[in-house]
């Protein structure tokens, strides 16, 4: 991980310059910013930088004008979209986990159903109950007796079962602080950008997952049954299942390119 350092006054400072330098803790403070509609653009870019700084009221009430200035620019990757955060930092969060980094241990049967509530909260934000449910998809309670420092199954989590999800969102999840459920959701929403521009040729190469249906492209995997049986092709990772779609278009290009012949 690069290390931006900065020098106020005499004093040195380590400032995130990537979503992915973020602390958790900076995760959730920059997540209240841009939650509170009250704050003008000048305030939230000023709080962003007070938040990146690390640094207390105290100090920060001392600065001269010219030092935030001249560092005003660092919060500007928080802006850029394609500046992705995929670093999980957030995996347990009152006895609930979540998975790996860029979603890397989620399987096709949980992708299914967290795509579904993820995308219908994004049409109507206002909707709760929808991100209860799609962070209940994803947030699961641990296997009995896991052993976490060997993680044998590269996932401590619970397999996937939709009543029991909802239960949790209804009883468990809906009690989490916003900033918390509002993270999660930028991260998830952050690694499935990354996974449609990571694989151009399987989503079309416009970098917009919401208008290549990746519930679509689940749903006929499982139908043509390529894969084996609909219950083996929800167990298979969704990282697998992209790198052998990729497959998939490469020898249907070869295919296309032999008949052109």
């Amino acid at each position: 991980m690069k290390v931006t350092i900065i020098k106020i006054r005499r004093k040195y400072y380590n400032i995130p310059t990537d979503w992915n330098e973020l602390t958790a803790d900076q995760l959730l403070q920059v997540m209240d910013v841009f939650s509170n509609k009250n704050y003008a653009p000048e305030q939230t870019l000023l709080k962003l930088l007070k938040i990146l700084l690390s640094m207390s009221y105290r100090k920060w009430f001392t600065l001269k004008a010219e030092d935030v200035e001249e560092y005003i620019y660092l919060v500007g990757f928080i802006f850029f979209e394609t500046n992705y955060l995929t670093k999980q930092l957030i995996p347990m969060h009152n006895g609930f986990y979540g998975p790996s980094d860029e979603i890397g241990n989620m399987v096709m049967k949980e992708f299914v159903f967290s795509e579904h509530f993820f995308m219908q909260w994004q049409d109507d934000k206002e909707n709760l109950d929808l991100l209860h449910s799609f962070i209940a998809t994803i947030y699961r309670r641990s296997k009995p007796n896991y052993n976490f420092y060997w993680n044998p199954d590269g996932d401590p989590r619970t397999e996937f079962n939709e009543n029991i999800c909802e239960w949790n969102a209804k009883h468990f999840i809906a009690g989490w602080p916003l900033n918390i459920k509002q993270a999660i959701a930028h991260w998830y929403g952050s690694c499935r950008l990354k996974l449609v521009d990571d694989n151009p040729e399987v989503f079309g190469g416009t970098g917009e997952p919401a208008k290549h249906g990746l519930i679509s492209i689940i749903r006929d995997v499982a139908k043509n049954g390529a894969y084996g049986k609909f219950d083996e092709v929800e167990n298979i990772p969704v990282n697998l299942m992209m790198i052998e779609l990729n497959e998939v278009v490469e020898e249907g290009k070869k295919l296309e390119q032999e008949m052109k012949k």
